[in-house]
């Protein structure tokens, strides 16, 4: 969409949250404050971490260095998401998604997730989209990372 538009990436990112956020409602997820929030914020975020000149500069790094920012980063979104879910405030629309996906089909959390994820990928490439190795190992890790972080939390 940022390709296609005048939106930044952040932006478009927060359009498709809003979008998203619509369709999880119409789905029966309940929006609350935390879906309303991560729908703007992750997307503003996305544009102030963008705009730092180091984290544009990655691609160049260390393969070794990428993999493993790549590994912490999906262990981290696994994490976050499982403990902002917990909060009870509300899900974001993605994972609003995701999890009335969940409920709906009586799958995994981590199978919705990969296959919410995957389609996504499909679009984004259907519209001249970038995307890698990395990418496609975040839409495959994230549902199963999410899972490990529901698991964690609730043993604790």
């Amino acid at each position: 969409m940022a390709q296609h538009s005048p939106l930044s990436f952040g932006v478009a990112n927060v359009a498709v949250g809003l979008v998203v956020l619509a369709l999880a409602w119409l789905l029966g997820g309940r929006p609350g404050f935390g879906t309303v929030a991560n729908a703007v914020l992750i997307g503003l975020f996305i544009d102030l971490l963008a705009s730092i000149g180091w984290v544009d500069g990655l691609e160049e790094s260390a393969l070794a260095l990428r993999i493993g920012l790549l590994a912490l980063g999906v262990a981290l979104f696994g994490v976050g998401t499982a403990f902002y879910i917990g909060a009870g405030l509300g899900a974001g629309p993605r994972d609003t998604l995701m999890l009335v996906g969940s409920r709906r089909t009586r799958q995994r959390v981590s199978v919705v997730r990969a296959v919410l994820e995957l389609l996504v990928l499909g679009v984004g490439i259907l519209l001249g989209g970038t995307f890698g190795v990395g990418t496609l190992v975040f839409a495959l890790a994230i549902g199963p990372a999410v899972e490990l972080g529901f698991a964690a939390l609730l043993r604790t």
